[in-house]
């Protein structure tokens, strides 16, 4: 169904620095079934419940339904993946007799991905899923604390979709979207 529409726009699956998120996340996890599903269901997925709706109404806006209509169903899904995600992360963590709430902030490298952990966060649709807010308050404020301690040493982050550009001799990295220098 997506790969469909993309082909439609003249696009495909794998061509928008989106995609690149996910392969990232699967390769940085592959240590670690809980980082796997921290980074996968309780951090990704769980942003396509506070994004999908917004992006289904700013679609239906321009008028393109089809698209609409592709990016409301992912975004019901996303639903179910949530929730699936967070069962399978409480039971690895009653496995080793971890606290999960405690446990997702060591299993989400928010340093990388800012606005991963950035509002506004949609609670109504995480809460049906299962994510309650302490789940990933804290991890937004200790990301908001480590942007703004960043900007204090003079570091700037921007948002930038779209860019794949590393200038490291420059202390310009530019990685899914965010700019670093």
């Amino acid at each position: 169904m997506l790969e469909g529409r993309l082909r439609a726009l003249g696009s495909f699956y794998g061509a928008l620095p989106a995609h690149d998120i996910i392969a990232t996340a699967i390769g940085s996890s592959v240590d670690s079934c809980l980082k796997r599903l921290a980074l996968g269901q309780l951090v990704q997925e769980a942003r396509g419940l506070d994004a999908g709706p917004r992006l289904v109404k700013r679609l239906v806006g321009t008028g393109d339904l089809e698209s609409a209509g592709v990016v409301e169903t992912i975004a019901e899904e996303e639903l179910r993946h949530v929730q699936l995600g967070v069962k399978w992360f409480v039971s690895e963590c009653s496995r080793d007799g971890r606290d999960p709430v405690k446990t997702v902030p060591s299993n989400c490298p928010g340093e990388r991905k800012p606005r991963a952990f950035a509002p506004p966060f949609d609670e109504a649709r995480r809460r049906k899923a299962g994510l309650e807010p302490e789940w990933y308050l804290p991890v937004a404020e200790q990301m908001r604390q480590h942007v703004e301690d960043l900007r204090k040493k003079g570091i700037s982050i921007v948002f930038a979709p779209g860019r794949r550009l590393q200038l490291v001799d420059r202390y310009i990295i530019i990685v899914f979207g965010i700019a670093i220098f």
